[in-house]
C-alpha cells in the first residue's frame, strides 16, 4: 500500500512536470477577444507586480541560489529530526484490548478469566469504562475464525472531561495494563475497533506489528511460533 501510493505521487509529479504544461499550452489556448475584461485587468496587476521580482532575482543570481540551498538544506534536517507515520492513528474513543491466553485453554476456563477483567477494569476505572462487551471464539458462522482462546474485549469509554485517573489513551492504557497485571501468565494488545479490523484486512493478523515464517522445517517453525 505504501509503495503504490508512492508510485502514484511520483507519476502525478511527473506526469505535472511534463505533459500537462504541455496540453495545457495546446489545448487550453486563451480566444481572441478585443474588449478588454476584468481579468485581463488582473493578469496585468498581477504581471507588473511579479515582473519586478523576476528582474532583480535574475540580476542577482547568487543570493537567490545561496538561500534556495539554505532553505533546501535547513528542511532535509528539520525533516530528518521529526517522526511520522504513513497511515496516522485515528482516535476511534474506544479501546479493544486483545488477551493472549495460553494455547488450548478451554472455554470455561476463558470465560472465567475475563469476567475477572472485566470486573477488574470496571471496577477500578468508573469514570473512564462506561461498557465492556467480550467475544470469545469463532460464531456459527464463522466469517472471523478464532480459538477458544482468543478474546477481543470491546470497551466503550466515557468522555474524556469525565476522566480522573489519565489525561490521553495511551496513559489509560497503561494504566489498564497495571491494573490487569494482577492476573499472572496474560499479555494484552491495545487496539481500537475499525483499526484492529483494518489491521486484519491488510496482514491476516491483529497487531500493527506482525512476522510470517515461512518454510518446510515445520519443527523449528513450530519452535519459532511458541517462543
Amino acid at each position: 500500500m505504501a509503495l503504490s501510493f508512492s508510485f502514484a505521487i511520483i507519476g502525478a509529479m511527473i506526469l505535472g512536470l511534463t505533459w500537462l504544461p504541455v496540453a495545457s499550452a495546446l489545448f487550453l489556448k486563451p480566444g481572441k477577444t478585443k474588449k478588454r475584461n476584468i481579468s485581463d485587468w488582473i493578469m496585468d496587476i498581477a504581471y507588473k507586480s511579479y515582473l519586478p521580482s523576476i528582474k532583480w532575482s535574475c540580476n542577482h543570481k547568487s543570493i537567490v541560489f545561496g538561500a534556495a540551498l539554505v532553505s533546501l538544506i535547513f528542511t532535509g534536517v528539520l525533516f530528518s529530526k521529526m517522526g511520522g507515520e504513513f497511515v496516522p492513528t485515528l482516535d476511534e474513543g474506544d479501546f479493544v484490548i486483545q488477551p493472549v491466553l495460553k494455547t488450548g485453554t478451554s472455554l470455561s476456563k476463558t470465560v472465567e478469566m475475563t469476567t475477572k477483567m472485566e470486573n477488574i477494569l470496571i471496577k477500578e476505572f468508573p469514570n473512564e469504562v462506561e461498557q465492556i462487551v467480550s467475544r470469545i471464539g469463532a460464531a456459527e458462522v464463522p466469517t472471523d475464525p478464532m480459538s477458544m482462546e482468543e478474546i477481543d474485549m470491546i470497551i466503550k469509554l466515557k468522555p474524556k472531561d469525565e476522566w480522573t485517573s489519565a489525561e490521553t489513551k495511551e496513559e489509560l492504557a497503561d494504566n489498564f495494563k497495571k491494573a490487569l497485571s494482577v492476573i499472572p501468565g496474560i499479555e494484552y494488545e491495545f487496539t481500537q475497533p475499525i483499526e484492529m479490523r483494518f489491521n486484519e484486512l491488510i496482514t491476516g493478523v491483529r497487531s500493527d506489528i506482525a512476522i510470517k515464517i515461512f518454510g518446510e522445517n515445520l519443527e523449528y517453525i513450530n519452535k519459532k511460533h511458541s517462543k
